[in-house]
């Protein structure tokens, strides 16, 4: 009876003694409650194996690639293309798709800056690229097997004469080609697993982001709002904010994206809606004309991104931006 309770004390010591003794994790250095700015940039059109994916082979990347996927406490393994290198530094990656003529089309280096026209990013449309032959089953069954065919049939026609790299949903970007996207990746956290909310378009997707529900709308035209602006009955992050005292300020080129949900144009417009030049003049250390908030949304227009300028427009404000935060 002595040894069983011997032994019961020491089963019970066991836990306090592996906390004491045993490797503790790793953990962001700093206090969370020091952070006086959140700032959330949202731009689209642009998929992470096209900016990323072959970030994993870059010259003295930190990242590498496995086979079969990354297992889960390996974070220096990215989720990216499947590739392989060559002495001069090419890469070869053999992610597929079938083409609507039964061939197969690999990923391949596309340097090009501006794909024409606009790739296929309607709701009906993605799922088809994500289960060609199934597009109700997405959520179950994800294959991305269909962008090729899908836009070959709306937006890129083969016309009968097609080269290795006239599917431009199948190119990527490398190190060379957008090097300070790169060396963001490369200083900071890389969001490899993180999904869209919803397959569909630009609406829809920033829906989820201010409101976590698109609450059944599948065009970009429905961002146009009634009056007043969209009221989701689960309210949006503008309402969170506002009931927790917290500041926040949605800043435009164009207009606001907090405009579906809120007033924007004529005298009762939201005061919380703000031109990005307010923002930006910090980094020329002005004094800026309103007071700035606590946590910050910064949306650049979609029209920028689906247009000829789209990636060189990204380039010049995430660099205005990466300034701004040094004098922050």
């Amino acid at each position: 009876m002595i040894r069983l309770l011997r032994g019961i004390r020491a089963l019970l010591f066991l836990p306090l003694a592996l906390l004491l003794f045993a490797p503790k994790p790793a953990l962001a250095d700093g206090d969370v409650h020091k952070v006086k700015h959140v700032i959330v940039i949202m731009q689209e059109n642009h998929s992470f194996d096209n900016y990323f994916g072959a970030l994993a082979y870059a010259p003295g990347s930190p990242y590498h690639h496995e086979l079969g996927g990354c297992r889960k406490d390996d974070h220096d393994c990215l989720d990216g293309l499947t590739c392989k290198t060559d002495k001069s530094g090419n890469i070869t990656c053999f992610n597929s798709n079938l083409d609507d003529d039964g061939s197969t089309v690999f990923s391949f280096h596309d340097n090009r800056r501006c794909a024409g026209p606009d790739l296929d990013h309607s709701w009906f449309q993605t799922h088809e690229e994500v289960n060609f032959l199934h597009p109700m089953e997405t959520l179950h069954n994800t294959k991305s097997d269909g962008f090729v065919r899908v836009n070959d049939i709306t937006e890129q026609h083969d016309n009968g004469v097609e080269t290795a790299t006239d599917d431009q949903t199948m190119g990527f970007y490398t190190q060379a080609d957008i090097p300070f996207y790169y060396d963001l990746a490369q200083k900071f956290a890389v969001g490899d697993r993180y999904f869209a909310a919803v397959l569909g378009p630009t609406f829809p997707n920033r829906s989820y982001l201010l409101a976590a529900t698109s609450f059944g709308h599948l065009t970009t035209s429905d961002t146009f709002p009634p009056p007043g602006g969209y009221k989701p009955i689960t309210g949006t992050i503008f309402d969170l904010l506002d009931k927790n005292g917290i500041t926040w300020a949605d800043y435009f080129q164009d207009a606001p994206q907090g405009g579906s949900f809120r007033q924007f144009g004529g005298p009762a417009t939201d005061p919380h809606f703000l031109p990005l030049t307010v923002f930006l003049a910090h980094r020329e250390r002005r004094a800026p004309t309103h007071r700035h908030p606590a946590r910050r949304s910064l949306r650049f227009p979609g029209s920028q991104h689906n247009s000829q300028r789209a990636l060189l427009e990204g380039l010049r404000n995430l660099f205005h931006l990466r300034r701004t935060r040094r004098l922050l």
